[in-house]
């Protein structure tokens, strides 16, 4: 459930135009509820720009399609903050709809952010989300037989999973401009409140911090443990070395 959706966010609070844009398990929900005295959101309307989305993806989406959406949910909605993956996805469109807005690219480190995701795709398997998840990371064929483990349960590839990760994270980066983004480690969303509200040009006060860790797995599946560790911890290494480390590194 939204902040809106749970009757916060109806002050009459200023501030800019702000897009949580991490990938997903990254802390985006934690974000909108941190904001949770503003008009704030987590994955607004998901039902409606998902679908588009995957068009998106699949190269299948007549053009202007995305800023028209855009456009209208700004009229509907006049969110404050919009967090959600889904930002990610279509950041060469967002950004330049939105040029003055501030950009916040919240980042795990790889291990952990692999464990909850795969946490989150054996707990959830929702068929209205499986065909986005077949299209950022691949079907779940061709496992090498290192990764039994992941084939049994149905979820893709490490290589499927892992170069999606960075690929979300090179494409925020390539696409807003340093000024307007903001890379935050997960771990540091409550620590560095302070760091977030001078961003977003709003009173520290005004941050709800006991909405800081949103949304935790509620199960704990220990799929990782199943593999090899060197094998694990190369594949990371081979996928992130270029992109999700330097940034980890710059944001801490």
């Amino acid at each position: 459930m939204s902040p809106r959706d749970e009757g916060a966010g109806d002050t009459d609070l200023t501030m800019g135009k702000l897009f949580g844009v991490g990938d997903e398990k990254t802390g985006t929900h934690s974000l909108a509820g941190l904001f949770s005295a503003y008009r704030a959101e987590h994955e607004p309307e998901a039902h409606d720009f998902r679908p588009l989305i995957e068009q998106h993806l699949r190269g299948e989406l007549a053009p202007g399609s995305i800023e028209r959406y855009l456009a209208e949910k700004e009229r509907r909605l006049h969110l404050q903050v919009d967090s959600s993956f889904l930002n990610g996805e279509v950041i060469d469109l967002l950004v330049p709809c939105y040029p003055d807005a501030s950009y916040v690219l919240t980042v795990r480190e790889p291990r952990s952010w692999l464990d909850s995701k795969v946490n989150q795709m054996v707990t959830y398997k929702s068929p209205r989300w499986l065909e986005l998840r077949a299209l950022r990371h691949g079907a779940p064929v061709g496992h090498p037989t290192e990764e039994q483990a992941l084939a049994d349960r149905g979820l893709p590839t490490l290589d499927g999973l892992l170069a999606e990760y960075a690929r979300h994270n090179r494409r925020v980066v390539d696409h807003v401009p340093p000024a307007r983004l903001l890379v935050l480690r997960t771990q540091d969303i409550r620590s560095h409140a302070d760091r977030l509200a001078q961003f977003a040009g709003v009173p520290v006060e005004s941050l709800n911090l006991a909405r800081s860790h949103e949304f935790q797995g509620p199960v704990k599946h220990d799929v990782l443990d199943e593999l090899d560790e060197g094998y694990l911890a190369a594949k990371i290494d081979h996928h992130c070395a270029d992109v999700v480390f330097p940034l980890l590194e710059s944001a801490a």
